[in-house]
């Protein structure tokens, strides 16, 4: 008479756990960068309008020496009293950075980007506006520019 086997061995549900453990180990790290990366492109939205707004003022001035603190105003946009983790936006006089910072880790940030910032440095040329994006948070986290 034959044996037939009924179920799997030991070693090879040890495989299979070995197995999802690797990919755990990597997937796990990779969420949740992801769901930072999610939660930093709010400011990203928040700050489309004066990105916007600064690229027409570079095409009609030429540049931003012109800048001034009446019209960083106008352009500042106010932060939605639903914001998950922008605490406060910024425009700087003469040379248009936009400059947002985060909330703290007890106001909803992640712990990563908590109370760091991250900035859009325009270029005016006759091409356009450019934009350059760099901060206080880690790199891997920058937002498209």
């Amino acid at each position: 008479m034959k044996n037939v086997q009924k179920g799997f061995t030991l070693i090879e549900l040890m495989i299979v756990v070995a197995i999802i453990g690797i990919l755990a180990a990597v997937a796990i790290p990779a969420y949740q960068d992801y769901t930072i990366k999610a939660k930093i492109s709010e400011a990203t939205s928040l700050t489309s309008q004066p990105r916007l707004d600064l690229g027409v003022f570079c095409s009609d001035n030429g540049g931003f020496t012109a800048l001034t603190g009446a019209t960083t105003t106008n352009l500042t946009p106010a932060v939605p009293a639903g914001a998950k983790v922008v605490n406060t936006i910024a425009v700087a006089n003469t040379t248009g950075a936009i400059t947002v910072t985060f909330k703290s880790a007890a106001n909803g940030a992640p712990a990563a980007i908590a109370g760091l910032n991250v900035v859009w440095t325009p270029t005016c040329t006759t091409a356009g506006t450019t934009w350059g994006v760099t901060g206080s948070i880690p790199s891997k986290y920058y937002p498209k520019p």
